[in-house]
Protein backbone atom coordinates (compact mmCIF):
# COMPACT_ATOMS: atom_id res chain seq x y z
CA UNK A 1 0.00 0.00 0.00
CA UNK A 2 1.50 3.58 -0.65
CA UNK A 3 2.53 6.25 1.84
CA UNK A 4 1.18 9.64 0.11
CA UNK A 5 3.79 12.43 0.92
CA UNK A 6 2.26 15.34 -0.90
CA UNK A 7 4.90 18.00 -2.15
CA UNK A 8 3.69 21.60 -0.30
CA UNK A 9 5.27 24.45 -1.03
CA UNK A 10 5.72 26.44 2.30
CA UNK A 11 5.36 30.12 2.44
CA UNK A 12 8.71 32.20 0.78
CA UNK A 13 10.92 33.40 3.50
CA UNK A 14 12.86 36.74 2.54
CA UNK A 15 16.60 36.38 3.82
CA UNK A 16 18.28 39.79 3.96
CA UNK A 17 22.34 39.35 4.22
CA UNK A 18 24.54 42.25 5.53
CA UNK A 19 28.00 41.18 5.27
CA UNK A 20 31.79 42.76 4.77
CA UNK A 21 33.56 41.23 1.54
CA UNK A 22 36.75 41.69 -0.14
CA UNK A 23 36.61 43.91 -3.16
CA UNK A 24 36.98 39.92 -4.94
CA UNK A 25 34.64 38.55 -2.88
CA UNK A 26 31.83 41.73 -3.72
CA UNK A 27 32.35 41.23 -7.52
CA UNK A 28 32.00 37.54 -7.34
CA UNK A 29 28.88 37.30 -5.45
CA UNK A 30 27.07 41.04 -5.95
CA UNK A 31 24.01 39.22 -5.74
CA UNK A 32 24.41 38.59 -1.82
CA UNK A 33 23.85 42.49 -1.88
CA UNK A 34 20.23 42.28 -2.65
CA UNK A 35 17.02 40.92 -0.66
CA UNK A 36 16.34 37.16 -1.81
CA UNK A 37 13.16 35.39 -1.66
CA UNK A 38 13.82 31.50 -1.12
CA UNK A 39 11.09 29.39 -1.80
CA UNK A 40 11.48 26.86 1.08
CA UNK A 41 9.89 23.39 0.39
CA UNK A 42 10.10 20.44 2.87
CA UNK A 43 12.51 17.47 1.79
CA UNK A 44 10.54 14.24 1.53
CA UNK A 45 12.27 10.77 3.29
CA UNK A 46 11.49 8.17 0.92
CA UNK A 47 12.80 4.52 -0.12
CA UNK A 48 14.26 3.43 -3.06
CA UNK A 49 11.54 2.32 -4.77
CA UNK A 50 8.90 5.41 -5.32
CA UNK A 51 6.08 6.31 -7.32
CA UNK A 52 5.40 9.86 -8.65
CA UNK A 53 2.17 11.57 -9.34
CA UNK A 54 1.55 14.24 -11.28
CA UNK A 55 -1.46 16.47 -11.68
CA UNK A 56 -1.97 18.87 -14.17
CA UNK A 57 -5.15 21.30 -12.88
CA UNK A 58 -6.45 18.23 -10.57
CA UNK A 59 -6.24 15.59 -13.41
CA UNK A 60 -3.84 12.79 -13.69
CA UNK A 61 -0.84 14.03 -16.78
CA UNK A 62 -0.10 11.07 -19.05
CA UNK A 63 2.97 10.80 -20.82
CA UNK A 64 4.73 13.16 -18.63
CA UNK A 65 8.28 12.67 -18.82
CA UNK A 66 9.36 12.70 -14.32
CA UNK A 67 12.73 13.68 -14.07
CA UNK A 68 15.13 12.64 -10.37
CA UNK A 69 18.73 14.61 -10.99
CA UNK A 70 21.47 15.51 -7.98
CA UNK A 71 22.54 19.38 -7.77
CA UNK A 72 26.00 19.43 -8.21
CA UNK A 73 27.92 22.92 -6.33
CA UNK A 74 31.33 22.53 -6.38
CA UNK A 75 33.30 25.83 -6.90
CA UNK A 76 32.14 26.96 -10.66
CA UNK A 77 30.12 24.00 -11.12
CA UNK A 78 26.62 24.25 -10.77
CA UNK A 79 24.14 22.03 -12.10
CA UNK A 80 22.30 18.70 -12.56
CA UNK A 81 24.06 15.30 -12.71
CA UNK A 82 23.20 11.85 -12.75
CA UNK A 83 19.95 12.37 -14.26
CA UNK A 84 16.61 9.17 -14.56
CA UNK A 85 13.83 9.56 -16.40
CA UNK A 86 10.14 7.59 -15.92
CA UNK A 87 7.11 8.07 -18.28
CA UNK A 88 3.89 8.70 -16.06
CA UNK A 89 1.24 6.08 -17.14
CA UNK A 90 -2.84 6.09 -17.46
CA UNK A 91 -3.20 6.86 -14.30
CA UNK A 92 -0.44 9.48 -14.32
CA UNK A 93 2.06 7.58 -12.07
CA UNK A 94 5.55 7.15 -12.86
CA UNK A 95 7.56 4.30 -11.06
CA UNK A 96 11.30 4.21 -9.76
CA UNK A 97 13.36 1.28 -8.71
CA UNK A 98 16.58 0.86 -7.39
CA UNK A 99 17.48 4.62 -6.42
CA UNK A 100 20.78 4.97 -4.67
CA UNK A 101 20.49 6.93 -1.25
CA UNK A 102 20.95 10.09 -1.59
CA UNK A 103 19.20 14.02 -2.04
CA UNK A 104 18.04 14.54 -5.26
CA UNK A 105 15.50 16.76 -6.92
CA UNK A 106 12.18 15.34 -8.73
CA UNK A 107 10.42 17.83 -11.60
CA UNK A 108 9.23 17.45 -15.14
CA UNK A 109 10.95 17.28 -18.38
CA UNK A 110 9.99 20.45 -20.88
CA UNK A 111 7.27 21.90 -18.67
CA UNK A 112 7.44 26.06 -17.08
CA UNK A 113 6.91 26.92 -13.89
CA UNK A 114 6.70 23.48 -12.60
CA UNK A 115 7.68 22.66 -8.79
CA UNK A 116 10.70 21.02 -8.20
CA UNK A 117 10.56 18.52 -4.99
CA UNK A 118 13.33 18.00 -3.05
CA UNK A 119 13.53 13.76 -1.40
CA UNK A 120 15.98 12.47 0.31
CA UNK A 121 16.07 8.27 -0.24
CA UNK A 122 17.06 6.34 2.54
CA UNK A 123 17.72 2.32 2.00
CA UNK A 124 16.31 2.31 5.29
CA UNK A 125 12.72 3.05 3.97
CA UNK A 126 9.88 0.86 2.77
CA UNK A 127 9.23 0.60 -0.88
CA UNK A 128 6.26 2.23 -2.08
CA UNK A 129 5.90 5.41 -1.48
CA UNK A 130 4.48 8.39 -3.43
CA UNK A 131 5.29 11.84 -4.52
CA UNK A 132 3.07 14.38 -5.91
CA UNK A 133 3.84 16.83 -8.28
CA UNK A 134 0.85 20.02 -8.28
CA UNK A 135 0.85 22.21 -11.28
CA UNK A 136 0.87 24.74 -11.91
CA UNK A 137 0.96 26.25 -8.77
CA UNK A 138 -0.57 29.44 -9.28
CA UNK A 139 -2.15 30.95 -12.48
CA UNK A 140 -4.70 33.60 -13.43
CA UNK A 141 -7.79 32.89 -15.11
CA UNK A 142 -10.09 34.83 -17.62
CA UNK A 143 -12.29 34.69 -20.29
CA UNK A 144 -9.93 35.90 -22.74
CA UNK A 145 -5.96 36.42 -23.13
CA UNK A 146 -6.05 40.74 -22.81
CA UNK A 147 -5.38 42.81 -20.36
CA UNK A 148 -2.93 45.84 -19.10
CA UNK A 149 0.01 46.21 -17.00
CA UNK A 150 0.72 49.28 -15.13
CA UNK A 151 3.62 51.54 -13.30
CA UNK A 152 3.25 51.60 -9.50
CA UNK A 153 2.08 55.60 -8.84
CA UNK A 154 4.80 56.25 -6.39
CA UNK A 155 8.38 54.37 -7.74
CA UNK A 156 10.79 55.31 -9.57
CA UNK A 157 10.60 52.82 -11.97
CA UNK A 158 12.91 51.57 -13.83
CA UNK A 159 11.69 50.83 -17.17
CA UNK A 160 11.92 53.13 -20.33
CA UNK A 161 8.14 53.00 -21.70
CA UNK A 162 5.96 49.63 -22.32
CA UNK A 163 6.29 50.50 -25.87
CA UNK A 164 9.53 48.42 -25.42
CA UNK A 165 7.66 45.70 -23.90
CA UNK A 166 6.85 42.68 -25.81
CA UNK A 167 4.69 39.44 -24.25
CA UNK A 168 5.14 36.12 -25.49
CA UNK A 169 2.40 33.40 -25.69
CA UNK A 170 4.06 29.93 -24.65
CA UNK A 171 2.39 26.40 -23.94
CA UNK A 172 2.72 25.94 -20.47
CA UNK A 173 3.42 22.19 -20.70
CA UNK A 174 5.82 22.51 -23.65
CA UNK A 175 7.62 25.61 -23.55
CA UNK A 176 6.53 26.11 -27.35
CA UNK A 177 6.07 29.69 -28.80
CA UNK A 178 2.29 30.11 -29.97
CA UNK A 179 2.00 34.13 -30.12
CA UNK A 180 3.75 37.36 -29.77
CA UNK A 181 2.73 40.31 -28.96
CA UNK A 182 3.48 43.97 -28.13
CA UNK A 183 2.56 45.92 -25.27
CA UNK A 184 1.13 49.79 -26.61
CA UNK A 185 2.12 52.90 -24.42
CA UNK A 186 -0.54 53.04 -22.44
CA UNK A 187 0.05 49.49 -20.81
CA UNK A 188 -2.56 47.52 -23.15
CA UNK A 189 -2.02 44.13 -24.89
CA UNK A 190 -3.81 41.44 -26.11
CA UNK A 191 -3.88 38.07 -27.85
CA UNK A 192 -6.19 36.49 -30.73
CA UNK A 193 -5.61 32.79 -29.27
CA UNK A 194 -9.32 31.93 -27.98
CA UNK A 195 -8.86 27.78 -27.31
CA UNK A 196 -9.09 27.34 -24.28
CA UNK A 197 -6.33 25.61 -21.57
CA UNK A 198 -3.58 26.49 -19.42
CA UNK A 199 -0.64 28.85 -20.93
CA UNK A 200 2.39 31.08 -20.07
CA UNK A 201 3.27 34.73 -20.42
CA UNK A 202 6.40 35.82 -20.59
CA UNK A 203 6.86 39.72 -20.50
CA UNK A 204 10.08 41.36 -21.41
CA UNK A 205 10.80 45.11 -20.66
CA UNK A 206 14.12 47.12 -21.26
CA UNK A 207 15.37 49.04 -18.64
CA UNK A 208 17.34 52.30 -18.44
CA UNK A 209 20.66 51.43 -17.66
CA UNK A 210 23.38 52.57 -19.89
CA UNK A 211 24.18 49.09 -20.99
CA UNK A 212 20.92 48.05 -23.27
CA UNK A 213 19.35 45.69 -20.61
CA UNK A 214 15.97 43.13 -20.61
CA UNK A 215 14.35 41.86 -17.97
CA UNK A 216 11.82 39.45 -18.19
CA UNK A 217 9.49 36.61 -15.90
CA UNK A 218 6.88 34.42 -16.32
CA UNK A 219 3.37 33.95 -15.68
CA UNK A 220 0.59 30.91 -15.77
CA UNK A 221 -2.48 31.78 -17.20
CA UNK A 222 -5.58 29.96 -17.95
CA UNK A 223 -7.72 30.92 -20.55
CA UNK A 224 -11.14 29.23 -19.04
CA UNK A 225 -14.72 30.56 -20.83
CA UNK A 226 -16.41 29.98 -17.47
CA UNK A 227 -14.10 32.59 -15.18
CA UNK A 228 -16.07 35.19 -13.84
CA UNK A 229 -12.97 37.61 -15.17
CA UNK A 230 -13.42 39.03 -18.66
CA UNK A 231 -9.91 40.04 -19.16
CA UNK A 232 -6.45 39.37 -17.46
CA UNK A 233 -6.23 41.74 -13.87
CA UNK A 234 -4.91 44.63 -13.92
CA UNK A 235 -0.86 43.59 -13.17
CA UNK A 236 1.65 46.30 -11.81
CA UNK A 237 5.20 45.93 -13.24
CA UNK A 238 8.61 46.29 -11.15
CA UNK A 239 11.55 46.22 -12.11
CA UNK A 240 15.50 45.99 -10.54
CA UNK A 241 18.49 44.37 -10.99
CA UNK A 242 18.36 42.18 -8.44
CA UNK A 243 14.76 40.61 -8.67
CA UNK A 244 14.11 41.44 -12.38
CA UNK A 245 11.00 41.81 -13.53
CA UNK A 246 8.59 41.32 -10.81
CA UNK A 247 4.44 41.21 -11.78
CA UNK A 248 1.72 41.60 -8.98
CA UNK A 249 -2.24 42.33 -9.06
CA UNK A 250 -2.51 46.30 -8.78
CA UNK A 251 -4.41 46.97 -5.03
CA UNK A 252 -8.32 47.87 -5.52
CA UNK A 253 -7.34 51.05 -3.84
CA UNK A 254 -4.81 51.91 -7.09
CA UNK A 255 -7.16 50.50 -9.88
CA UNK A 256 -9.14 54.08 -10.03
CA UNK A 257 -6.06 55.99 -9.66
CA UNK A 258 -4.94 54.45 -12.79
CA UNK A 259 -8.01 54.93 -15.03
Amino acid sequence: MRRSLIAALSLPLLLTYAHAQTPQAAKKKRWLDCDVVWAVTDTQNIGPEFFVKVVFHDAPLVGAKVVLYEIQNKGATYGRVAETRAETNSQGVAEFFGVRQGSYYVGLEGGLLVPETPVHVSKHLSAGAEVQIRWPVEYMASRSLRGRLVEPLSSNLNIRSFAAATIDLLNLRTGELIEKTSVRPDGYYRFSVTEPGFYAFRLTVAGKDRRPTSYSTIVAVDLDPASSDDEMPTMKVSVSKCAGVELSRLPKEERAEQQ
